[in-house]
């Protein structure tokens, strides 16, 4: 019985992903970062893995936590939207995007850009949605993050067993622990070779 609820969960996962490689392929938005990669070679720096990984809340809200440098009780992701409930002392915050790159986009040398919408002719004056993007990048090379946020986004390049031995940050431990469980999902296996098939 259980052997057949996971065949059939399986074959939906597969039709599923198919369906999304070729709606991705077909918009021109599909990509990886080496598609020679096994997955056991799988990095963060994978939109793919990444996704999955932050797919769990507890994970997500404890990156959120570390890069927003504040405290977040908990995260969810509802169907329509995404909602952070941050501690009640610290506000709210709205978080649109939060994109993770392994280059340094601005060519300023930080770890994490923030942006807010803001007046071009006047910088003193916000759009006020209170919308954020912010951007992570691997190649910082300032002082400008922690030793936890710089274990995270050495992590991001290099998620191995060896990695996460070097570290003392719970953060990337944790994130570790789950990155290890996706790759032996056979499921989740299998939608990734997929994926990778549809380039």
């Amino acid at each position: 019985m259980f052997e057949n609820q996971e065949i059939h969960y399986l074959k939906k996962a597969v039709r599923k992903t198919a369906e999304s490689c070729y709606n991705l392929r077909k918009r021109g938005m599909l990509f990886m970062a080496d598609k020679t990669n096994t997955i056991q070679e799988l990095n963060l720096a994978d939109s793919f893995l990444f996704g999955k990984v932050m797919s769990d809340t507890e994970i997500c809200r404890m990156v959120l936590e570390k890069i927003l440098n504040v405290p977040i009780k908990k995260v969810e992701f509802p169907v329509t939207k995404k909602i952070t409930d941050i501690a009640p002392d610290s506000g709210d915050i709205r978080l649109d995007a939060c994109i993770n790159c392994t280059f340094d986009p601005f060519s300023d040398g930080r770890h994490i850009y923030t942006f807010e919408n803001r007046c071009l002719e006047d910088m003193s004056l916000t759009l006020g949605d209170e919308t954020t993007e912010i951007f992570i990048s691997t190649k910082g090379k300032k002082d400008d993050a922690d030793d936890e946020i710089k274990d995270f986004l050495a992590y991001i390049e290099n998620s191995t067993d060896a990695c996460a031995q070097q570290t003392s940050s719970p953060l990337v431990k944790a994130i570790h622990k789950r990155v290890t469980e996706i790759k032996l999902d056979k499921i989740w296996n299998c939608s990734i070779q997929i994926y990778y098939r549809c380039r």
